[in-house]
Parts: C-alpha cells; sequence; structure tokens
C-alpha cells in the first residue's frame, strides 16, 4: 500500500499576527508568574541584578561626573577605582566607602588590577 503525502496546508491553521502576538505574551506571563515576582516589584534587587564596576582615572572628571553620576544608580556598585597618583584613588575609595557605607572599595594604583 502506498502512502500519501500528507496535505499539511490544508490542515494549518490560520494565525494571525495578533493571535501570535497575544499567544506569546501569554507565554511571557507565565514563565514571569513561574519565576515569582521580580526583587525589583518587591523593592530588593538581588545581588545577581545588581553590577559591579571599577573606576579609572579619578582626576576631576572621573570623580566628579562619572563616580559620583554612578553611586546614584540604585542597580549598580562601584567596587575598586583606580589612579596613578594613590592620593586621588584613596579619596575616590572613600568617597565610595561611605556613600555604601561599608568598606568594600578597592583603590589600587595600577589599572591592570581593575581589569
Amino acid at each position: 500500500m502506498k502512502r500519501r503525502a500528507m496535505d499539511t496546508s490544508s490542515r494549518r491553521k490560520s494565525l494571525s499576527r495578533r493571535g501570535f502576538l497575544a499567544g506569546a505574551a501569554a507565554g511571557v506571563a507565565a514563565i514571569g508568574q513561574a519565576r515569582g515576582a521580580p526583587a525589583a516589584w518587591v523593592g530588593k534587587l538581588l545581588p545577581s541584578e545588581k553590577v559591579n564596576m571599577g573606576f579609572i582615572g579619578m582626576g576631576g572628571h572621573g570623580v566628579n561626573r562619572n563616580l559620583r553620576m554612578f553611586l546614584r544608580q540604585p542597580d549598580a556598585r562601584a567596587v575598586s577605582v583606580c589612579d596613578v597618583y594613590k592620593s586621588r584613588s584613596e579619596s575616590a575609595q572613600k568617597l565610595v566607602n561611605s556613600h555604601y557605607k561599608s568598606d568594600g572599595c578597592s583603590a589600587v594604583t595600577d589599572f591592570r588590577r581593575v581589569l
């Protein structure tokens, strides 16, 4: 007995763009429910959701524009500062540690330790 090739085009269900988007949105919502509410919705960020950053060059522009603006971000943390002048890196370290109320920021003079 010979097998006939199935005609899938007649059996294929027509799917509109609107139907596809509705199904995709439902799938994304289901995945979100399975994970639980994101910590940001509850008001607390998980450590894995934070960006850790090291800063190289702690002159006027590096501290006053880059570092201070970065410290305002709730989902980010400065973990290291670097400058060839030890006094600049230590000053920036004090700024970061006082902002976070901890001593987790390192101050270095060799940029390769930040990379």
